[in-house]
């Protein structure tokens, strides 16, 4: 499609940032998949404060991926409708400030295991979109940091 060396980071739009194309590793773990047993309690007792450094973050999925100079404007919709930009699911023309909406929304489900915006259609979820108002679940419980992030 496109040589990594010839582009910019900036210049090449994911287009489908959610939870599944977010890889962590985390060196403490072992290479050998753990039972689903183990792998919950390990992430429960996990001291993310102490091991941050030890975490690699990687993008996976580059499917709808698409190069955009900066000057440029994209119009394809494409992606993941809860997580879609306003602009891209309403059908206008769109930047990178597209992805960082999506990473807004990622972080929103990574703090309160929710998505921000819901609808039960395309239209639905337009409308709840335009309303721009969005709660954290009471059944959630965030720390001062997370409160803070959101």
């Amino acid at each position: 499609m496109f040589g990594i060396a010839a582009i910019k980071a900036k210049d090449v739009m994911h287009r489908d940032l959610k939870l599944p194309n977010v890889m962590l590793h985390f060196e403490e773990i072992s290479h050998v998949a753990p039972d689903q047993k183990e792998l919950n309690e390990f992430i429960k007792s996990f001291d993310f404060e102490n091991h941050f450094k030890s975490l690699t973050c990687k993008i996976a999925d580059l499917g709808f991926a698409r190069k955009l100079p900066e000057d440029e404007l994209a119009k394809t919709g494409c992606g993941t409708p809860l997580l879609m930009a306003p602009e891209v699911l309403g059908g206008q023309y769109y930047d990178h400030k597209a992805d960082v909406w999506s990473i807004g929304c990622l972080f929103y489900e990574l703090l309160t295991g929710f998505m921000p915006f819901t609808g039960i259609s395309h239209a639905n979820l337009r409308e709840n979109l335009k309303k721009g108002s969005f709660k954290i679940p009471k059944t959630v419980e965030l720390s001062l940091q997370g409160v803070s992030f959101m």
